[in-house]
């Protein structure tokens, strides 16, 4: 999600520049699916949480923090694309008490901003530890199917 590395060589990866380069082109729902890196991205043990600078100007947010970068990441979403849903992801390796700062970070923004979020824990199918098997995945959609269905936005048309 934020920007790694130093200010001579930043991440150009990072989920904001993606928005702005790549943009979509006309999504009714946008699901997010972001901070596995930020966890193993900086030391101690993951990117810097910061603040959340919900009322501050997006070209003004710190983008190598995470809760500040993944504010800057929605509110352009919303910007670009009036109307759109957004679904918020905390991977199943967030939802450890090493990296506990970020998956709480996340569920604080889908707060204030109502997002509905599905939260998956360790326990998911992995070849690697990280990245889901074709059962991991599998249980993955599923999920994000009910949550979505749940807030009504199966059909979700803006």
């Amino acid at each position: 999600v934020a920007k790694i590395g130093t200010e001579d060589n930043y991440d150009q990866n990072d989920f904001v520049t993606r928005v702005d380069q790549e943009g979509f082109d006309d999504p009714d729902i946008v699901i997010i699916h972001g901070g596995t890196n930020d966890r193993r991205a900086s030391t101690p043990n993951h990117v810097p949480l910061g603040e959340y600078g919900y009322d501050i100007p997006v070209d003004q947010l710190d983008r190598t923090c995470f809760r500040s970068s993944y504010v800057a990441m929605v509110r352009k979403i919303m910007e670009k694309h009036p109307g759109v849903k957004i679904v918020c992801i905390i991977g199943d390796t967030l939802n450890t008490e090493k990296y506990q700062g970020l998956a709480d970070s996340i569920k604080d923004i889908a707060s204030h901003y109502g997002f509905p979020v599905v939260s998956f824990t360790y326990a998911l199918e992995s070849a690697d530890g990280v990245h889901p098997n074709a059962s991991g995945a599998q249980y993955m959609a599923d999920r994000i199917f009910e949550v979505m269905e749940q807030e009504g936005l199966l059909y979700y048309k803006k």
